[in-house]
Parts: structure tokens; C-alpha cells; sequence
């Protein structure tokens, strides 16, 4: 969300050097291929049907005289190793089929989410016989983090209150992606209530769009108590008035605690 440097390794091949990627070795003594006339292909016609396929003769060269490149085995390519720096700016929240390790230099657009693809031009396999090289594809995985949760634009936490708080109100820190802010405790919170904080969520700038963020009160109540603390409470027991909650206000409380309910 907030960016940060990763290094990110994939497998590729690069273009042979000792032939240029050619896949052939220089012997001088090239000739133009007098079965396909230089074109490397031939046309096979079968009926109506026809179709292209390389020159046997001169292997889709074109060329004949050659002899292939012993680094690369004619391929044109040969395995290699690079080591470069990720950048991932902020607003961030892989599955090539390749041939050896590499590490490049991928700048991730901010506001990325988990599971999408980015794509860089030029940046995989060298193509066989001097080809255009292939393009990298990067999934994103976004690890998660011990105190926030991403739910797409919207991140959510929890705030622990103390009892005092949750019955008389008052106020807390709560942790933002922009740093710790203070605010306010209604009087009378109960656990699991929520309280939204509008544009501070994580911002997308290819969709023009910034979530929120939602602090989710969790009432702690004390274990132990001291006595004049137990006598406080019984006192408040004395005029406490019995719960009597209606159809509607018990089936928001079920859908408030469902979770509960899976193992």
C-alpha cells in the first residue's frame, strides 16, 4: 500500500553471444538456398489447401553453407543470470513459463491489488534466430499484514477499547495507513461496532477512486476486579434494567455474530 524495493527473479534466456544470435557460426561460406530461394520457407499445396512450413534444406535460413552455433545448439539463445532492484510504489496490495533465473527492474503502478498482472514489453525470453523477444508477466501477492486487512480500495482494523470507554465514551488511537489518528468513542459502544473514516482507505489512480477505512471496536472487559471495582458494578446491577429485545434486534445481533457459529 505504501510502497517499498523488491528484488524479483524469474527464468529467461538471453541471445547468444558468440553468434549473434543467429544460431550459426561464420564459416563464409554462405549461399543463398536454391530450394527455397532464400526465402527459408516453402509452400506445400495439397487440393485447396496449402501450407507453409520451413525449408528442410536450409533449416528456414535461407542460407546454406552454415554450421550451427555449438554454444546454443542453433537455438540462438543461451541461459543467463542478472541481478536488479524492484521498486513497488505505494497504493501496491507470477506465472511465466521460462528457462533460467533473472532479476529485473519492474516499476508497479500504485494501487496494484493481489492477483493481478502487470505486463512489461520486451522484458522476456530473447526470440529464437535473433526473434523480437517475448513480454513479462508479474502476478501480484500481497502479504498480510498483522494489523490492517485490504478488502480492495477499503482497509479495515480493530481498536480494543477498555469497558470505561465502551459505556461512559471518550477516545482512542487508532493506527491509519498515514499514522495514528484520535478519535472519538460514542457513549454506549457495543462490540463489533464500527466507525468509518472516509478517503483513507488505499487510493487507485487508474480508477480515479479511494476507499475508506473501518475501525471495528472490540470491548475488552477485565478479568480480575478490585473490590472497590466489584462493588461499583453491583451497585450499577441494583438498577440495571433486564434485557427484552425484539424479533428484529435479535436477528441483527445473529447477523452481527455468525461467524461465531463456523468452526
Amino acid at each position: 500500500v505504501l510502497g517499498c524495493s523488491k528484488e524479483i527473479a524469474y527464468n529467461t534466456f538471453r541471445r547468444c553471444g558468440t553468434c549473434s544470435g543467429s544460431g550459426n557460426q561464420d564459416t563464409g561460406s554462405k549461399a543463398k538456398c536454391v530450394h527455397c530461394g532464400g526465402r527459408g520457407k516453402k509452400v506445400m499445396s495439397t487440393g485447396f489447401f496449402h501450407m507453409q512450413q520451413d525449408c528442410n534444406h536450409c533449416g528456414g535460413t535461407g542460407e546454406t553453407g552454415r554450421v550451427t552455433c555449438t554454444n546454443c545448439t542453433g537455438k540462438g539463445v543461451v541461459k543467463d543470470r542478472s541481478v536488479q532492484t524492484l521498486p513497488v510504489p505505494k497504493g501496491v496490495d507470477s506465472k511465466e513459463i521460462v528457462k533460467d533465473r533473472s532479476v529485473q527492474t519492474l516499476p508497479v503502478p500504485k494501487g496494484v491489488d493481489s492477483k493481478e498482472r502487470l505486463k512489461i514489453n520486451g522484458k522476456g525470453e530473447a526470440g529464437v534466430r535473433n526473434g523480437p523477444p517475448g513480454n513479462l508477466y508479474v502476478e501480484i501477492t500481497v502479504e498480510e499484514h498483522p494489523v490492517f486487512h485490504r478488502d480492495g480500495c477499503d482497509i479495515h482494523v480493530v481498536s480494543p477499547i477498555p469497558l470505561s470507554t465502551a459505556v461512559l465514551g471518550g477516545t482512542v488511537r487508532v493506527p491509519t495507513l498515514s499514522g495514528d489518528v484520535e478519535t472519538k468513542v460514542p457513549a454506549g459502544t457495543q462490540q463489533g461496532d464500527k466507525l468509518v473514516l472516509r478517503g483513507r482507505g488505499v487510493h487507485r489512480p487508474n480508477q480515479n477512486k479511494t476507499g475508506d477505512m473501518y475501525i471495528h471496536f472490540a470491548v475488552l472487559l477485565p478479568k480480575t476486579l478490585t473490590d472497590a471495582q466489584k462493588q461499583a458494578v453491583m451497585d450499577f446491577a441494583k438498577d440495571e434494567k433486564p434485557l427484552e429485545l425484539s424479533d428484529p434486534q435479535l436477528q441483527e445481533l445473529k447477523a452481527r455474530y455468525k461467524s461465531w457459529f463456523t468452526a
